[in-house]
């Protein structure tokens, strides 16, 4: 259960997944009218994580979502909920750069490691976690963060499709 984790974990990573509209794939023009994510799942688990935090005052793990978002949607979504369990919440965003059917290999052996944290106690705690594995981390703020990730995506996708296309 959620309450288990708040209770037993030091971290707690945060992934799930965050659906868009079948017409934002990523391969056709973007149609006029502009979507978010679907960030049900998000909000669903940032709202157990606040019931759990409430019932446990001397539990404090850092949270940690690792899920691909707009900028903003921790700010305006996630953190006002744990923020209301919580005063000093440790909180990060740590997306994952990591495909289906290499998802191990690419975790641990990432081009960098992407950190947004909410204080640099938090922040020096996650370098600390990620030790063992060889690569930069590099540090930002939230919002940074989530561009970022976006960002990098986005070039990916247009770097994969510009190598299909030349083939």
């Amino acid at each position: 259960s959620i309450e288990s984790l708040v209770e037993k974990c030091e971290i707690i990573f945060v992934a799930v997944q965050t659906p868009h509209d079948p017409l934002f794939e990523g391969k056709t023009p973007l149609p006029k009218e502009r979507r978010d994510f679907d960030y049900t799942h998000i909000i669903s688990v940032a709202q157990s994580l606040n019931l759990a935090l409430k019932k446990l005052p001397n539990a404090n793990p850092i949270i940690v979502f690792i899920s691909t978002v707009l900028p903003g949607t921790m700010k305006n979504h996630v953190l006002p909920l744990l923020l209301d369990a919580r005063e000093n919440i440790g909180f990060a965003y740590n997306p994952y750069f990591i495909a289906m059917g290499t998802t191990v290999f690419d975790f641990l052996n990432p081009e960098f490691i992407l950190l947004g944290a909410s204080s640099k106690v938090v922040e020096n705690l996650m370098v600390d976690f990620y030790s063992f594995i060889n690569a930069e981390v590099v540090c930002m703020d939230i919002e940074s963060a989530e561009l970022t990730k976006v960002a990098y995506n986005t070039f990916r996708s247009e770097e994969h499709t510009s190598e299909l296309q030349s083939r």
